[in-house]
């Protein structure tokens, strides 16, 4: 690490310390004796999302917590959960190591994670996801929903 008074390229770490997001650590120049602070983060590839017209755009976590709100406004999940959900589906796209996932894909896996949460949000993604026209469309994915609930 260079030091910011001298310019040296040789400095000790002093002391470590694991913040929420980062590493601060403490340094001493090798050359001068100075001491000084740096901070390093995690730096992660942004993720894809392949739209359904076949458009291509950086996920947009705020996007995902707007929507899955929407589903479950005036049910019984709190923003927590909601921030809690979008945490796992975030961490399941990086666990499976892809860069890129369609929207399809995005929206099956918010699906399977609501329908452990709540079930009328799980019907609300799931008419916007599944584009309903019908009331037919509701009542098919309810009776689907109920089968695999074992309900």
């Amino acid at each position: 690490m260079k030091c910011p008074f001298c310019g040296a390229q040789n400095s000790a770490v002093i002391e470590t310390k694991p913040t929420d997001s980062q590493i601060r650590r403490r340094r001493e120049c090798d050359s001068c004796g100075k001491r000084f602070t740096t901070y390093e983060e995690i730096s992660l590839k942004p993720i894809n999302i392949i739209k359904r017209n076949g458009r291509a755009e950086l996920f947009n976590e705020e996007k995902l917590i707007r929507s899955i709100s929407l589903a479950a406004n005036k049910t019984s999940l709190t923003m927590e959960d909601i921030q809690e959900l979008v945490d796992v589906i975030i961490l399941q796209i990086r666990q499976s190591g892809k860069l890129t996932i369609s929207s399809k894909e995005l929206g099956s896996m918010v699906l399977s994670n609501l329908s452990a949460k709540n079930e009328v949000a799980y019907i609300r993604f799931a008419s916007v996801y599944g584009e309903f026209q019908t009331i037919e469309d509701f009542i098919s994915e309810i009776k689907s929903f109920k089968k695999t609930k074992g309900k």
